[in-house]
């Protein structure tokens, strides 16, 4: 038994190691959402989803007119809504699945393609 120690031991480090670096492409672009295709391909034993991660980089909507990104103006005439943009941000999260050889497979979860982050740009 305290043989295979050191190889479980490395195993850890090598799984840790890897969800480093999927934390790090998080950061970087969104993946595909592919939720739950791992599972139908027989790689049934998977891990808790991650933490909700922004993706990908911000853009801006100068149009955007829904409530609540306006200022009212009633400085001449009638009062009107001006609309202030919105700054959006993608999120998604992640999970590694494994099958019986050992073998890894993950799923991304995409949650918002333009998540409103917040009123103006």
């Amino acid at each position: 038994m305290d043989e295979r120690l050191p190889e479980e031991g490395a195993e850890a480090l090598t799984s840790s190691q890897a969800e480093a670096e999927v934390l790090l492409g998080l950061a970087d672009a969104c993946q595909q959402d592919n939720y739950n295709q791992c599972v139908a391909a027989g790689y049934g034993a998977c891990s808790a989803w991650s933490a909700t991660s922004d993706c990908g980089p911000t853009s801006c909507d100068p149009e955007y007119g829904l409530s609540p990104c306006y200022v009212r103006d009633c400085t001449e005439g009638p009062c009107q809504n001006i609309p202030l943009g919105a700054t959006f941000q993608s999120t998604q999260k992640y999970r590694v699945c494994s099958n019986p050889l050992g073998q890894t497979c993950t799923e991304w979860l995409v949650l918002a393609d333009f998540r409103r982050v917040k009123c103006g740009c």
